[in-house]
């Protein structure tokens, strides 16, 4: 009700000047006539202070505004419209008004009634009838940063990590009963491609990217931090329990390797355990102290997207199983976290293959699965830790855009391929020590 009320009033806003000619004449006036008319109008009304109404006088007065938005000709008549708003503090009246030219002697007159409103009404409709200015031109947005360009490859060229299978390196002589062992997990669960979790996010920083002194919460180096560590703005761990996150520094050739990290409302770090190594390197961790039990790098053997983009993968691939062999690693781990005592565990380190003899263009695969056996018959995989199931790795998913063929949730590889696998022989196990080395990339705080 009240805003059917208040609607009526603001219609009343409006002062409509109409200027027609005397019965003598032909035409009506001009428009420049008929403005200066509602000028003149405009000004009388002013002058005497309040529309004819006494309560409003001229020197209570604090507004007195009028605007002619524009006068529109017609056949023997021109329009113009006239707004007038006048007030003191409080009272606020608002008058429509017709003005005539009366016969030759072109005398005005005006005929007018007006509505008392509040104050604040009155300037919603002055506001409303105001012309809108024009928009001011919207700025065109700041370039986004190019992005930073992934490393072809990453470590050393004779690290084991980019070295080929030799034809002649020999098989395990277990070989057969880890590979039934693969076979029995792929079996159960499927020859998995992790690829939203169980496998760390990757970034790239340069000099720009923001630095951080990452505190441990590891008891064993409790009190203490991982000093400079590039994170760039917007970076996420992997969505797991594992938080594994991975930083590679273009500018210092620097791979920063860090697990179960967690970000703190005021925008700081807590990790439980970090490091950081050179991307010119092996790939490895000297005393195992890694956030992977073996103490391999954690982008090592990943999968990136643009190796998927142009078909072809060469590195060996990172691999987990649940049936780690127990007492020790195998070269080249620096370290192990196996607990199995199957005939089939597998130590972590040992190095499987894919039969390279075997005909990929047989078996109909996917074009991606393709280049995924291809990598696996040159290069192998490595077992680099204790996981729920049988899976290699990819860039996680919640660190690119890229669209990985099998979509947003876990790839599967053929699991024909389980049986044509074999195991390079492994060479004794070894115990693992434990120790932070500092390096060029990797440097902590003292306790």
């Amino acid at each position: 009700m009240r805003t059917t009320l208040l609607a009526a009033l603001f219609a009343s806003a409006v002062l409509f000047v109409t200027v027609s000619p005397a019965p003598s004449e032909a035409h009506a006036p001009s428009l420049h006539q008929a403005h200066a008319v509602a000028k003149r109008v405009a000004k009388r009304l002013v002058h005497r202070g309040g529309v004819g109404v006494s309560a409003v006088r001229a020197k209570r007065t604090r507004s007195r505004r009028t605007r002619i938005d524009g006068c529109i000709r017609k056949p023997h008549v021109v329009r113009c419209r006239l707004f007038l708003w006048m007030s003191n503090r409080r009272v606020c009246r608002v008058a429509k008004v017709a003005v005539r030219f009366g016969g030759s002697s072109r005398r005005v007159t005006d005929r007018y009634h007006t509505r008392r409103v509040s104050c604040a009404a009155a300037r919603r409709v002055l506001a409303r009838r105001k012309p809108k200015p024009s928009p001011a031109p919207t700025p065109e947005p700041a370039p986004a940063p190019a992005p930073i360009p992934a490393p072809e490859r990453l470590y050393s060229a004779d690290s084991v990590w980019n070295t080929p299978i030799s034809a002649s390196a020999p098989t395990d002589p277990f070989s057969k009963a880890m590979v039934a062992e693969v076979v029995a997990e792929v079996g159960a669960s499927g020859w998995s491609i992790a690829t939203m979790d169980w496998t760390n996010t990757i970034y790239y920083a340069d000099a720009s990217t923001p630095r951080y002194d990452i505190p441990v919460t590891n008891s064993a180096w409790a009190g203490r931090k991982l000093l400079n560590v590039p994170i760039p703005t917007g970076a996420v761990p992997s969505p797991d329990s594992d938080s594994g996150m991975v930083v590679i520094d273009t500018s210092t050739g620097c791979e920063y390797d860090l697990g179960r990290l967690q970000k703190q409302a005021d925008g700081s770090w807590l990790m439980w355990w970090g490091n950081g190594l050179p991307t010119n390197g092996t790939g490895i961790y000297p005393y195992a102290e890694a956030p992977s039990a073996s103490g391999f790098a954690s982008a090592a053997g990943t999968i990136r997207p643009h190796e998927l983009q142009r078909g072809l993968i060469d590195h060996a691939l990172a691999f987990t199983v649940k049936a780690t062999k127990a007492g020790g690693r195998v070269l080249p781990a620096t370290g192990s976290d196996g607990r199995s005592t199957l005939a089939g565990a597998i130590p972590e380190g040992a190095r499987l293959q894919l039969d390279p003899n075997l005909d990929l263009d047989a078996l109909g695969l996917a074009p991606h699965e393709k280049v995924i056996a291809r990598a696996l018959q040159v290069y192998g995989m490595f077992l680099v830790d204790t996981g729920g199931a049988m899976a290699i790795r990819v860039q996680n998913g919640n660190s690119t855009d890229y669209q990985y063929p099998w979509g947003r949730q876990r790839g599967y590889v053929p699991p024909v391929l389980a049986q044509h696998l074999r195991v390079i022989e492994t060479g004794p196990q070894y115990p693992t020590t434990w120790r932070f080395v500092t390096n060029q990339c990797a440097a902590m705080s003292p306790k």
